[in-house]
């Protein structure tokens, strides 16, 4: 059934696309009740671009323009990682683009899309102002009240004065504007149905903010637009709103015209060809474990210690 409901995903994106970006595009193409308007420089060229993705040409420089000027103050936007915190502005920063949708949201790019329309069905978009929380896929109402609220609220701890002390992420996008939410009494829905696969551990295993939990045996699949996870030698399946690949290395094995996908620690393979004994396992392995540790480190300094305390001391109120 067709919904109701317009919804527009803004996705700004700067640098390179990731190695799968052909198959996110794919995952776009089939939940065509979401459009994606996909904001860059970088050519699309090489992919084919489905009906529902619309790409917006627009340089990094030109989104720093535009912020500063619907917010009227100079957003420390040195980094393009730092757009995260300019999230919960999107309404206002790309007010032309998203007119005539009743809602808008993020997403990364590093995540694959299941069947969006069973778990965001119109019964939730009538009753609730905001969907979701975590900043790999929030959906706001598109009206002037909810995409003022950042500036409305701007001085709420960890709101928009916080990210704009600091050059580094403050998280607004998620815990910065959960409180504004809660602050301002709008009303939000927060099922965390989606597999957030942590990047601590080599192996797929669901982040603790899931509302699934891992099992000692679990396969991810990509089944023709939806998410699943196979537990206790197939015996069991449960369906996810998407998968979050974050910070990690993928290569792609996929036939052309393949529909169903087996997603391992660092591939995609067609379902049933994910080879016995994947060669640099092992060093994949370190790379990712050892890896991420050595980045956390490399992050390391007094100004995370501030905000992190910040950040942290707002999220145990929620």
């Amino acid at each position: 059934m067709e919904s109701n409901y317009k919804i527009a995903l803004v996705l700004p994106y700067y640098g390179q696309f990731p190695s799968y970006f052909s198959l996110f595009l794919k995952s776009v193409e089939l939940n065509p009740d979401f459009d994606l308007l996909l904001v860059t420089d970088l050519s699309c060229g090489n992919y084919s671009i489905p009906a529902n993705v619309h790409v917006v040409d627009m340089s990094f420089d030109e989104v720093k323009q535009r912020v500063w000027k619907r917010i009227d103050s100079r957003f420390p936007l040195d980094e393009v990682y730092k757009l995260c915190d300019c999230r919960p502005l999107y309404g206002l920063i790309f007010a032309e683009e998203l007119q005539g949708y009743d809602f808008w949201g993020h997403c990364d790019a590093d995540i694959l899309f299941g069947n969006l329309r069973r778990f965001v069905g119109d019964e939730l978009l009538a009753m609730y102002d905001k969907l979701f929380t975590h900043g790999h896929f929030v959906l706001y109402r598109n009206c002037d009240r909810v995409n003022r609220l950042a500036l409305e609220y701007r001085s709420a701890p960890c709101g928009l004065d916080f990210a704009m002390s600091s050059k580094l992420a403050c998280y607004f996008d998620e815990v910065g504007m959960a409180n504004v939410a809660k602050i301002a009494g709008i009303s939000v829905y927060q099922n965390p149905s989606f597999a957030d696969i942590t990047p601590k551990c080599d192996a797929l295993m669901l982040a603790p903010i899931c509302a699934a939990k891992n099992q000692s045996v679990q396969h991810f699949f990509w089944r023709n637009g939806r998410v699943v996870r196979e537990v206790a030698a197939g015996d069991k399946t449960d369906e996810f709103m998407y998968i979050h690949l974050q910070k990690r290395k993928m290569s792609v094995h996929i036939s052309p015209h393949s529909a169903n996908w087996e997603i391992t620690s660092h591939a995609f393979y067609d379902e049933g060809c994910v080879p016995r004994k994947i060669p640099g396992a092992l060093r994949m392995r370190l790379s990712q474990e050892i890896g991420f540790q050595i980045s956390r480190l490399k992050r390391f300094s007094p100004e995370r210690v501030r905000l992190s305390a910040a950040i942290k001391s707002i999220r145990a109120s929620l």
